[in-house]
């Protein structure tokens, strides 16, 4: 690749920046995190996620996707404080469910409405800087509508651990498929075929992954109910506790007040001063 100018560095981060600035909010809001609530560090990783995704852009294409992960990755889990089986559920969500449909949308758009093709994309700022915009409307609607609605695909991560093995080994399989697919795609001679073996093949690999990915879901939802039930489970004994504790207080305190007022009925008032003494050293010696 060319060394870019500077205008071409420019495009570059724009059009990072607005794609970024929608994906990386609705991926969040899919994972359970309250994006409104955390807007200024939210906005902050988006502003430096596009600055380094603009800057690896010019990498070989295996180097590059990698980098960009690890980027990702540093991102949820130490920007935001993630546990590192959550930051692997969210590189999932962005990439299954937030940007391979964006990237589709785009690419609809170019290639098959306006008969773009890639060469004429990759040599024009024009197109690269509307490419965010074929879906950054949608997008933005949706995410008002999910988090008006409390749309969330991982909520159980937020109340019981996930093994971050389990979620390693289908992101290692997404990575590889997504670092062959976008070496492809960002070939300006790229023409899809849907009869090559080679289009057959990415979407045999990419069916597979899917069906991995879904069978994976439905593990965490059923792993989350159960933690939920045992959740409550504990919440229930931890309340009888407290109410054993309240009825003992309840015992005491009747004790107290039978002993205080035989006292008075026998009118033995310096007796009654030092036991209501000695219960008020009882209470701080508790406190």
């Amino acid at each position: 690749m060319a060394d870019p100018s500077l205008i071409d560095v420019l495009v570059r981060f724009l059009t990072v920046l607005l794609s970024t600035a929608v994906l990386w909010p609705f991926t969040l809001m899919l994972v359970g995190y309250d994006i409104w609530k955390n807007r200024r560090i939210t906005f902050l990783l988006v502003i430096l996620e596009s600055i380094l995704w603009t800057f690896t852009f010019y990498l070989p294409q295996a180097l590059r996707a990698v980098l960009n992960e690890l980027i990702l990755f540093a991102g949820f889990k130490w920007g935001l404080g993630f546990r590192t089986a959550r930051s692997f559920a969210a590189l999932i969500v962005f990439h299954i469910v937030v940007t391979l449909p964006a990237d589709l949308i785009a690419w609809i758009v170019f290639l098959y409405a306006f008969h773009i093709s890639p060469a004429e994309f990759y040599t024009s700022h024009t197109l690269q800087l509307l490419y965010p915009w074929t879906f950054v409307p949608v997008y933005l609607l949706l995410i008002y509508i999910g988090y008006r609605r409390g749309w969330c695909i991982f909520r159980e991560v937020s109340y019981f651990k996930l093994k971050a093995g389990l979620l390693a080994i289908p992101f290692v399989q997404l990575l590889l498929l997504y670092i062959v697919i976008a070496e492809d795609m960002g070939n300006p001679h790229f023409r899809m075929d849907a009869t090559s073996p080679v289009t057959i093949a990415y979407l045999l690999v990419a069916l597979a992954v899917a069906v991995s990915l879904y069978s994976l879901w439905r593990t965490f939802q059923y792993a989350g109910r159960e933690a939920f039930i045992q959740a409550q489970e504990k919440a229930a004994l931890e309340m009888e506790d407290r109410v054993n504790a309240i009825r003992a207080q309840r015992h005491d305190f009747i004790n107290h007040i039978q002993i205080l007022l035989a006292l008075l009925q026998e009118n033995r008032i310096p007796e009654m001063r030092e036991y209501v003494k000695s219960i008020l050293r009882e209470v701080e010696s508790t406190e």
